[in-house]
């Protein structure tokens, strides 16, 4: 397998989404948007627009690709048009952490600093149905009819995304958590105490397994197809395998 890596952005890259099988973005610190495909081995910058403050999160429906902002700001652009600005929206009061959606949804998700989870209907780019947390979160997962959300304050929060009702929570760590991500049969997530966990789905989670506590604050992890990947903030990265 060959790798190729090159400087890509001009500071810190918060997030990148697939497009399709050689298509994909990302989006950084340094406030840029950016399309890259991948053509025989090669990586090529097909287009970038440049945002008014660093850019956290970005996501594509293959149509649009929405990105979020720390100056507050939800931000939709024409996938097929060399990322376009559409519109521009002010659903947050703060830095707007992440984003979601199902595909084929007319509905998007959006948690912000503020403790406000917004449900955002496409067909108007209008907020339709709002909830504000106890904490804020930063990190959602959308799958199947359920929405979870980790809150600053330690709380994985499993919701109805139809109405943004609180079905339960759960109690996972003092420090907060950082990512949490909705799968067939479990329901993971990692805390800003050092630990990945890993819990039962339903309405009544219970702990099915844990980590040791890392050397170093574990800051992504992605799960497939019965493989692990974590990557930590000393950049290290685990892989575990069923």
């Amino acid at each position: 397998m060959n790798f190729l890596k090159l400087i890509s952005m001009q500071g810190w890259i918060w997030s990148v989404c697939r497009a399709d099988t050689d298509m994909f973005y990302s989006c950084a610190w340094d406030r840029y948007v950016k399309q890259w495909r991948i053509v025989d081995g090669h990586l090529n910058a097909l287009c970038d627009v440049q945002m008014n403050s660093a850019v956290l999160c970005i996501i594509n429906d293959g149509t649009t690709a929405v990105c979020s902002t720390f100056g507050r700001r939800v931000v939709v652009m024409d996938a097929r048009n060399s990322l376009q600005k559409i519109t521009d929206m002010l659903y947050h009061r703060s830095a707007v952490f992440d984003l979601v959606q199902m595909p084929g949804s007319n509905y998007l998700y959006s948690c912000g600093e503020d403790r406000r989870l917004a449900c955002v209907d496409k067909r108007m780019w209008e907020v339709v149905t709002d909830l504000e947390l106890e904490a804020y979160s930063q990190t959602m997962s959308l799958r199947q009819g359920q929405l979870l959300c980790g809150t600053n304050d330690g709380k994985m929060l499993s919701i109805n995304p139809n109405d943004l009702t609180v079905i339960s929570e759960v109690f996972v760590g003092k420090g907060g958590l950082r990512q949490v991500k909705l799968n067939t049969g479990s329901q993971m997530c990692i805390t800003k105490d050092r630990l990945f966990k890993v819990f039962t789905p339903g309405l009544s989670p219970s702990l099915f397994a844990e980590s040791e506590m890392f050397d170093a604050e574990p800051s992504r992890f992605d799960y497939y197809d019965d493989d692990l990947a974590i990557a930590c903030g000393d950049g290290s990265i685990f892989f575990y395998a069923a």
